[in-house]
């Protein structure tokens, strides 16, 4: 179980992510791309089991639950790795949706690691139908938390209003996190199972590309992009020592 005060350390390594300037929104035509492919070095451990001790019958209802704090493919490939621009102040217009969503199936988080745009509200569901406590962890924004009975089906969190990145846990199954960056601008993305990931639409320019993994660390890039065209930009992670 991964204990609150670490949640406020990832939390506080992220204030001073946000660009210097507000981000201004504009009509990007012919802009770039960066891609690539996040990946781990050496041999990947085994997934994690988690055994519930807490609403047995319903956790385990979809078969073991496996640790998501360190997901790698077969090839290497890490999810959940967020890739960020952290020193962007204009480009493409930022649009928020209706909601975002939060699921919490199988006593999981789903996603366990999503962007969402500044002034976007979060719907969270229960559709395990059993009672949870949806608690997050921010320094910037108010946190939240209350119970979400079985009855209830869905919950909604205002808008936040300020970037940073936002812990979510349940008091009832300690095992449950997900993550959510609070972004100020569209160039915010997650990897996907096989690692791969890619920033479309970005204005020519050099900037630094932040990778952060809840367990692997952060890594920091600087790339330049060209109009038009496409900048690959492939990232390893080491094995932490321990």
């Amino acid at each position: 179980m991964r204990k609150v005060f670490s949640a406020t350390i990832v939390i506080m390594l992220w204030i001073g992510s946000a660009s210097p300037q507000k981000y201004m929104g504009f009509s990007v035509t012919n802009g770039g791309t960066i891609s690539g492919k996040v990946t781990f070095a050496g041999t990947p451990p085994a997934a994690k089991k988690i055994v519930p001790d807490t609403d047995k019958a319903t956790c385990g209802a979809h078969g073991p639950i496996l640790s998501e704090d360190l997901v790698i493919d077969a090839t290497g490939g890490v999810k959940n790795v967020l890739v960020t621009l952290t020193n962007i102040t204009k480009g493409k217009p930022l649009l928020a949706e209706n909601y975002a969503v939060l699921d919490q199936n199988g006593c999981v988080y789903g996603p366990h690691v999503m962007v969402v745009p500044l002034g976007q509200k979060i719907k969270v569901l229960n559709s395990d139908g059993i009672l949870h406590n949806v608690h997050s962890h921010s320094v910037k924004n108010p946190p939240v938390n209350f119970a979400q009975p079985g009855s209830v089906k869905e919950l909604e969190i205002k808008p936040y209003t300020i970037p940073e990145l936002v812990k979510f846990t349940c008091d009832v199954h300690n095992w449950m996190s997900a993550y959510v960056w609070v972004s100020e601008h569209p160039y915010a993305v997650v990897t996907k199972p096989d690692g791969s990931y890619e920033i479309p639409d970005i204005p020519p320019g050099k900037y630094q590309v932040k990778f952060w993994h809840e367990t692997l660390g952060e890594q920091v890039q600087e790339v330049k992009v060209d109009k038009g065209k496409v900048t690959k930009l492939d990232v390893t992670f080491p094995i932490k020592k321990k």
